[in-house]
């Protein structure tokens, strides 16, 4: 169970990014391949990069912020002793 999350990034916006209603939303749920779709839709919702943010290429920014929480995930799971292979390959399009 999460007792508690930090999530920030550097290098998405014009300044450090931190998403704290996302970091709500995680805390009290299990550390798992089901809590990221949800917690997936609510980072894309907050960090708002929509459009033309400063540097251009929204999608790709939000697939790296999506990608860091991800392999964040599988880094876990392998230090817990679960299999990569119990892991879904893609939780959110």
């Amino acid at each position: 169970t999460v007792r508690a999350a930090r999530l920030a990034f550097g290098g998405v916006a014009a300044t450090t990014v931190r998403l704290t209603r996302s970091e709500a939303a995680l805390a009290g749920r299990e550390w798992t391949p089901a809590a990221l779709p949800a917690l997936f839709d609510t980072m894309v919702a907050e960090a708002g990069l929509r459009g033309d943010p400063p540097g251009g290429q929204a999608e790709y920014r939000t697939a790296l912020m999506l990608g860091f929480v991800r392999k964040f995930l599988v880094w876990t799971a392998l230090r817990r002793g679960r299999a990569a292979a119990e892991l879904p390959a893609r939780e959110h399009s």
